[in-house]
């Protein structure tokens, strides 16, 4: 190893271990992920009433959210189709190479098969946000009662299927 000149600061000796992860938490951990709004959850085994509520709240967020930017997105696909095929239309008119109009009216069809698969997205997140929130609702309905007599014990209640014997 070669000498260090006088004028160069002593290397720098390397960190001990770090402390290990603190252990993780039970229930719902929101993530952010790339893009605002976009949330997404780690179950990490909570089947708790509440936390059941709060997924259940958080995917009818979401697919409310993705049937907005769906409905937006299928305007704009079948905005740009009707120009395609107008613009298609006028440069037949203007005489411009049948090459080149039959590449627009292509390109007019495949704007149009993009805004039916769009649409048919569009159906699907309706349903699953229209399902999620009928099923938070008898969720709540069926488990909400309950819950509320075991929130107000003071003992412990024990684990499903202890009086069952099973």
């Amino acid at each position: 190893m070669t000498e260090q000149p006088d004028n160069l600061p002593a290397p720098v000796p390397e960190a001990p271990n770090p402390a290990p992860a603190p252990a993780p938490r039970r229930g719902v951990e929101i993530d952010r992920v790339s893009g605002p709004g976009v949330v997404w959850c780690r179950t990490r085994g909570d089947h708790h009433y509440e936390a059941v509520q709060y997924k259940l709240k958080l995917l009818v967020g979401a697919m409310h959210q993705a049937t907005g930017n769906l409905e937006g997105l299928d305007k704009r696909s079948r905005r740009n189709a009707v120009a395609a095929s107008k613009l298609a239309e006028v440069s037949a008119d203007a005489h411009v190479d049948d090459a080149y109009v039959a590449l627009l009216l292509q390109v007019a069809d495949a704007l149009n098969e993009s805004a039916k698969a769009v649409r048919k997205m569009l159906r699907a997140a309706e349903l699953v946000e229209s399902d999620a929130e009928a099923l938070k609702n008898r969720h709540r309905r069926l488990y909400g009662p309950l819950h509320f007599v075991r929130k107000g014990r003071r003992a412990k209640t024990p684990k499903p299927g202890f009086f069952g014997g099973g």
